[in-house]
């Protein structure tokens, strides 16, 4: 059998919060005596941002250059910890022939911000354990950060959330196509975590010509990357949860109702102690129109925590059915009875002791999309 290397946490999980302590065993299988310099393991935290811009061909006069693409990123450290085992960096040690068993701890700093993967960059925490000889022998294995963020310490998230939007429409010959479409989403508040169910009251009011075909929700991840160079940021969205509700509305109508999404398992709000990258959430709502129209689309901002709170208010429990009753629309132009989308019932808290997002979880898609 070959020199090998292996890492072992303990206990079956590879998620910690900062500030704790990271501990395990680095198992070593030598065939026969070897000089070696050291068998050590390494712990690391960084983060790293690109991406890259098409500048595409410059032309002057009868001649033409494409002009170079111009590259983005950026690159931050959190932590280095190295710990030998057996030697060090300029010595050289015999290790006999057999297994070796040798126990690690790292005590985690306090401000690491949570473990991401994306299309344009990452925060990754890593473990190497080195047998350091003329051809070394490695073993590498990823583990997962993530902080608790209690909702509770931020006033938004108690806080109701309301958005409006209107647009008016113009007809091909230019002549406007009757009065504005209206549409206006209304949250209970504006914190929410993993499970839990975000119910929130959709008014549309139609005074144009042009229907409104369904009206779509979802709740979108958006993502801002920071490069070093020239101060530049790109942003990325990415729908997390898609859903279509079957409300049209015609022209010179109007329509209310209530909707739920629950919220997957995702990553909390802001990657906190990061300054390459942002995390935000938007539940965003589009009213989907007929014709050769452009849709109209509201994005209310949410912030996603950690902690569960410790009880829903009376508020919460009744805002379908306060919404519902009140008479923010004139009184022509509310929907009939039966045009109401009525909930399924009071959003339900998951247990209190509901663990965040494993790192397999938030980052390999293993939710509902």
């Amino acid at each position: 059998m070959p020199t090998t290397i292996e890492i072992s946490f303990d206990g079956p999980r590879t998620t910690y919060s900062p500030g704790e302590m990271v501990s395990g065993w680095v198992r070593v299988h030598v065939d026969k005596p070897k000089r070696i310099r050291a068998v050590s393991i390494k712990f690391s935290g960084d983060a790293s941002v690109w991406w890259t811009e098409k500048r595409g061909t410059c032309r002057t006069g009868e001649n033409s250059h494409r002009v170079k693409d111009r590259i983005y990123s950026a690159y931050e450290k959190y932590f280095r910890h190295t710990l030998y085992f057996v030697g060090g960096e300029a010595s050289t040690v015999t290790l006999d022939a057999g297994d070796h068993t040798y126990p690690f701890q790292c005590l985690l700093p306090q401000t690491l911000p949570n473990s991401f993967e994306g299309r344009h960059g990452y925060v990754r925490y890593t473990a190497k354990a080195t047998i350091s000889r003329w051809r070394s022998v490695e073993a590498r294995v990823a583990f997962t950060v993530n902080s608790v963020v209690d909702l509770s310490m931020f006033p938004q998230a108690k806080e109701p959330v309301e958005c409006v939007q209107s647009k008016e429409f113009t007809l091909l010959w230019g002549e406007p196509s009757g009065g504005p479409l209206t549409m206006s989403v209304r949250i209970p508040k504006g914190g929410y975590f993993p499970g839990q169910t975000i119910p929130f009251l959709i008014k549309v009011d139609n005074a144009s010509s042009i229907d409104v075909v369904n009206v779509r929700g979802a709740l979108i991840q958006v993502v801002t990357w920071h490069a070093t160079r020239d101060n530049n940021t790109l942003e990325t969205a990415e729908r997390v949860v898609d859903l279509v509700f079957d409300s049209p509305v015609p022209a010179n109508h109007s329509k209310a109702f209530c909707q739920e999404l629950t919220v997957p398992p995702v990553l909390p709000s802001h990657l906190d102690n990061c300054n390459i990258i942002d995390l935000e959430y938007f539940l965003a709502v589009t009213a989907r129109v007929s014709g050769a129209h452009f849709n109209l689309e509201i994005k209310a901002p949410i912030l996603i925590g950690t902690a569960p709170e410790a009880e829903k208010s009376l508020e919460e429990k009744t805002f379908a059915e306060k919404s519902l009753s009140e008479k923010s629309l004139p009184e022509k132009s509310l929907p009939w009875p039966g045009d109401f989308a009525h909930p399924r019932g009071p959003p339900s808290l998951p247990s209190p002791d509901l663990l965040p997002p494993s790192y397999e979880e938030s980052v390999l898609g293993q939710h509902q999309r």
